[in-house]
């Protein structure tokens, strides 16, 4: 080694000793601060600062947030549990801090329950509970699919809090594709996952290990659904698979046990639309699955018997098998609330009455699974949604109303401005059941109707010239159509199927219908009066055409055209553009462009909406947090953004006199749950 490079490893050194002499010094002063003169929130603040000063130093960093942590318990603080959890996380390999810091975990979590003794308690929070796939048997690991980042398959652990990516994607990574749903092996070793890739249509069944490594294609083809369950013994996975076109409503779905060893597929049975929520038995016997329809069913895994679980309660929603494979766990409200049951199974078939588990349960409950010590983990879904007005001009929004207390949203200004109709809900997101309020905006009266039956899709309303007539797109019997509700009559007319209609729109005088066909790569006008049907525009075959709006003098159509990373444009363009076509011409032009980070949120009904003069688009914008509801001047001069939340917004719809803005704002919290002890009725036969 010459002497110029001895020079720069010894001057190193001294820097080193000098830093852990330093951290010695500053973590003896806080401890000074802790024992001799027992002031814990000086010496909280100073081992903060010593683990953000030697953050890249594990053995000091971790030794100043255990520290930190026990002075925060002994005040009380909740943050306790954060700062040891930063050290599991973070510093797992920093010797005896980290098993310190794990040991005080255990205790926080308090007893453990008296055994044969309920016992219901909180885990965490957070949005990798929204899209769980399910978890290891022994409770240790929860897959999850990161759809804030491509898709990417993950893992949670219950132990530690701890998530990881176990495929890294980016949503604008356009050659290598994006990932969907997720489920993890019995044993907690793999995840199978849908791989979307660069080829249009074309998806894969992918496995990797939960440690990350040793990812592999299973199977390549068309048309690939979502991996549900895997066999106990590890060799297959339950998917669901669909084959079709479904835009043009021709698709066939069917549950499929993929071989893991050589991507072999059995059908186990077709259906006319993707069942989900299935589970094998510990057997490997059964499936347990609930239909299209929400009914729940058993079959055998050879597909030789399909029964219907409960014919006396259809809205049963299945959890999972108990751990011996005696019994399947169920949500009812048979009872009159939301309660957990169970009912002995004998050869695929109920045996005997259900059980009650326990009551009161939340309504909104997802179970992620019951695991082989007979603990039911699951997440219920909590959340506001609540309308708000907010002049253009300036100011502070304002609560639309205090009526169905969040759970209230999707409203719409009536072309004159003089009402407004919205929905009271039942569920979030869902107004299936829910209540229509029509109010008149000058005497705040307001008339209640039922909402249209089954579940109305795209939430808002549209209005049409008349100011009384109002349009809805319906699902009902796995059937789409667009509905029409005279708001002084209640009575109710189907005005056409809609097959794939959740990007269409209709004109004020309720004549023509604008539409995209994906495939074709078409924007097309229905003529509701003659039934002819014109092409308009011409968009890149196999786009993603969202959020259809028509300028007020009929002249100008704007659109949203995704460009996701698996469907680039010819130069490579990944994103979104806002175009306008011109009506009388078919020409299209882009009026602006955008990365998938503030990409246009073209789900819902006026994402994208004229102002009255014409002259701007009122647009909601953002994939991540913070969403905002933009104004873009059509002359090309600057955004101005209306609204801004960290939480979702929804449907924003412009006063007829440009003054105000009336839209819904919704917030959601996913915290996951602990069940145990639950299952002692159950073993008594």
């Amino acid at each position: 080694m010459s002497m110029p490079m001895i020079r720069v490893w010894v001057l190193l050194a001294a820097m080193a000793g000098l830093a852990f002499g330093q951290a010695e010094k500053m973590l003896e002063a806080a401890r000074q601060k802790e024992v001799v003169e027992g002031d814990l929130k000086a010496a909280v603040e100073q081992y903060r600062k010593i683990a953000a000063q030697f953050a890249k130093q594990p053995a000091v960093a971790a030794q100043a947030l255990v520290k930190m942590g026990q002075c925060q318990e002994k005040l009380g603080q909740a943050e306790a549990r954060k700062s040891y959890e930063r050290v599991v996380k973070e510093y797992a390999g920093a010797g005896e801090y980290a098993a310190q810091a794990r040991a005080r975990l255990a205790a926080l979590a308090g007893p453990r329950p008296v055994p044969g003794e309920m016992s219901l308690r909180a885990l965490d929070s957070g949005p990798q509970f929204e899209s769980s796939g399910g978890m290891s048997s022994d409770g240790r690991l929860i897959a999850f699919t990161d759809y804030y980042r491509g898709g990417s398959p993950s893992v949670y652990e219950t132990a530690t809090k701890r998530t990881r990516r176990v495929v890294n994607l980016e949503w604008d990574q356009p050659k290598t594709g994006f990932g969907a749903q997720v489920a993890i092996s019995r044993d907690g070793k793999w995840v199978a996952f849908l791989w979307y890739t660069t080829v249009p249509g074309y998806a894969e069944l992918r496995l990797v290990g939960t440690d990350g490594t040793g990812m592999r294609t299973v199977v390549r083809g068309q048309g690939w659904g979502a991996p549900l369950d895997w066999s106990p013994d590890g060799r297959f996975v339950l998917t669901s698979r669909w084959k079709g076109d479904q835009s043009k409503g021709e698709t066939e779905a069917e549950l499929t046990l993929v071989a893991v060893a050589d991507g072999s597929i059995r059908t186990v049975k077709k259906f006319q639309r993707e069942p989900s929520n299935a589970r094998i038995s510990p057997d490997g016997r059964w499936i347990a699955y609930r239909a299209s329809d929400g009914v729940a069913h058993v079959m055998a895994t050879d597909g030789t018997m399909d029964r219907q679980l409960f014919s006396n309660d259809p809205k049963a929603h299945l959890v999972d098998w108990t751990p011996d494979g005696r019994a399947l766990v169920f949500l009812s409200d048979r009872s009159g609330t939301r309660g957990l049951w169970s009912v002995e199974m004998e050869g695929g078939m109920a045996a005997g009455e259900a059980r009650i588990l326990r009551s009161g349960m939340a309504s909104e409950i997802f179970p992620v699974g019951i695991g082989a010590d007979g603990r039911l983990l699951f997440v219920e879904n909590s959340g506001l949604n609540n309308s708000y007005v907010v002049a253009l001009a300036g100011g502070a929004p304002a609560r639309l109303t205090r009526r169905f207390e969040g759970a209230n949203g999707f409203a719409a200004y009536s072309p004159d401005g003089k009402r407004l109709a919205w929905f009271g809900l039942k569920e979030q997101f869902s107004v299936r059941g829910g209540t229509l309020v029509v109010q008149d905006r000058a005497s705040g009266s307001e008339k209640t109707l039922p909402a249209p039956g089954g579940v109305v899709m795209n939430f808002a309303p549209q209005w049409f010239d008349d100011n009384r007539s109002l349009v809805f797109q319906v699902t009902e019997s796995n059937k789409d159509t667009l509905v029409k509700l005279d708001v002084e009559t209640g009575h109710t007319s189907k005005i056409l199927d809609a097959r794939q209609m959740m990007w269409s729109l209709l004109s004020a005088d309720g004549k023509t219908h604008y539409f995209a066909k994906r495939e074709e790569g078409h924007i097309l006008a229905l003529d509701l009066t003659t039934g002819t049907e014109r092409k308009i525009a011409d968009v890149t075959p196999r786009r993603l055409v969202r959020a259809l709006a028509l300028s007020p003098d009929g002249k100008t159509l704007a659109f949203v055209v995704v460009h996701p990373p698996h469907l680039p444009d010819p130069t490579g363009f990944v994103g979104w553009s806002l175009e306008l076509c011109d009506l009388a011409t078919g020409k299209v032009s882009i009026f602006k462009r955008g990365d998938n980070q503030n990409r246009l949120v073209g789900f819902y009904r006026r994402t994208l909406q004229f102002t009255p003069d014409g002259k701007a688009l009122v647009a909601t914008t953002g994939a991540t947090k913070p969403v905002r509801i933009r104004l873009l001047p059509l002359d090309g001069g600057p955004d101005r953004i209306l609204v801004q939340s960290t939480g979702l917004l929804f449907d924003a719809s412009i006063s007829p006199d440009g003054k105000s803005l009336v839209y819904t704002e919704s917030t959601t919290k996913n915290d996951l749950w602990v069940l145990e002890n639950f299952l002692a009725k159950t073993s008594a036969r």
